[in-house]
């Protein structure tokens, strides 16, 4: 199957981010900084966030109005899969928040706790 991943608090339990487009560009600047992070248009916008590697650029897109962050499933989910997760563990540490497929569409939660390597299991286990 191709399709996107979604991860998003887990608004049905009431959680929100409270991170600004602002705070995700940083953080995404220092945690990859050989990423191109390109602005949004207007304050519901969507961030681009190109993730340079050996098969060609990962995507992480970022919903601002939404708000959700968004990747591609493809053979090699680690590079979106680890920016996401160390984007949440460092913007929104303690929020409950939760992951889908488009194809499969049932959300997951995800520990943030989690490594790497654990939260791409979880996507490709599913």
């Amino acid at each position: 199957m191709s399709g996107s991943y979604y991860v998003s608090a887990n608004e049905a339990q009431g959680a929100r981010w409270e991170f600004t487009a602002d705070d995700l560009m940083s953080a995404t600047s220092e945690l990859r900084p050989d990423a191109t992070v390109s602005a949004p248009s207007g304050p519901h916008g969507t961030i681009e966030i190109l993730l340079p590697g050996e098969q060609g650029d990962d995507s992480v897109l970022y919903h601002s109005g939404e708000p959700v962050l968004v990747f591609r499933e493809r053979d090699d989910l680690e590079a979106p899969a680890a920016l996401v997760l160390h984007l949440l563990q460092r913007l929104a540490p303690n929020v409950n928040t939760v992951w889908f497929a488009d194809f499969e569409g049932v959300p997951h939660p995800l520990d943030l706790s989690s490594s790497v390597d654990d939260f791409v299991d979880e996507l490709t286990s599913e």
